[in-house]
């Protein structure tokens, strides 16, 4: 999913890392199930996260998204300073953040519409009129401008998943994080969420962070690897 930077020059012109981690532990709990992170994940880019089942995959993403508190070292995410971050900015930080996950996490008892008009409302949009035009826009990106009043029992996993990513870039985030995001899916499903993804990537700049078990994905669809093994999470180089 590494985007072409000959035909998007603006990728240049960013250098500062969007999260940054530099001897970084990362925390599930109490206990430290990463220790000395170190990564730094600029715009545009797609970085994958390998790791057995328990290792601290996604003990990074809430990490990042400041679910878990941060340990010893630095963690800077979208301008934040994890370790310095108040409560109250935390929504703020995740507004430039898209999150998407394997089961989901659609709200079953409301239209897909209603879904997104959930999570726009919450992070402080007040004018229906803006409220409509960009739920249009996300559900058009990812093909499912004619499923709005569907409610989500009555879509399939993959287009499910879609409306998950749609509701992932509602707020025009700068990283999106993709946590399994195919594992629900059969591989005919998966393969056109991974296109989505790719097309996301290359034609919005959007960096891609997904956590995955699947090393057949990163053959398809290259990127950056950080794989964690024995408690700690290191770039993997050609």
């Amino acid at each position: 999913m590494q985007p072409d930077k000959k035909k998007r020059p603006f990728m240049e012109e960013k250098s500062e890392p969007l999260i940054s981690f530099h001897n970084a532990d990362i925390i599930n709990g109490e206990n430290t199930v990463v220790y000395g992170l170190n990564m730094d994940v600029l715009s545009g880019q797609t970085v994958y996260i390998l790791g057995k089942v328990g290792t601290g995959k996604t003990s990074i993403i809430r990490t990042i998204i400041a679910e878990n508190r941060l340990g010893n070292g630095d963690g800077q995410v979208c301008g934040y300073n994890l370790a310095e971050l108040r409560r109250k900015d935390i929504p703020f930080l995740r507004r430039k953040i898209g999150v998407v996950f394997q089961d989901f996490q659609l709200l079953m008892d409301r239209t897909v519409h209603d879904n997104l008009s959930f999570v726009l409302k919450s992070t402080g949009w007040k004018d229906e009129t803006l409220i409509n035009g960009r739920i249009d826009d996300a559900l058009k990106s990812v093909g499912m401008q004619t499923k709005s009043h569907k409610m989500p029992h009555q879509l399939s996993g993959g287009e499910q998943q879609r409306v998950a990513i749609a509701r992932a870039l509602l707020n025009s985030p700068q990283v999106i994080i993709a946590d399994e995001p195919t594992g629900n899916l059969d591989e005919e499903t998966a393969e056109s969420i991974l296109k989505l993804l790719r097309s996301i990537n290359e034609e919005q700049g959007t960096a891609i962070i997904m956590v995955t078990h699947n090393r057949s994905i990163t053959e398809r669809y290259p990127g950056r690897i950080f794989e964690i093994k024995d408690e700690k999470c290191e770039e993997k180089t050609l």
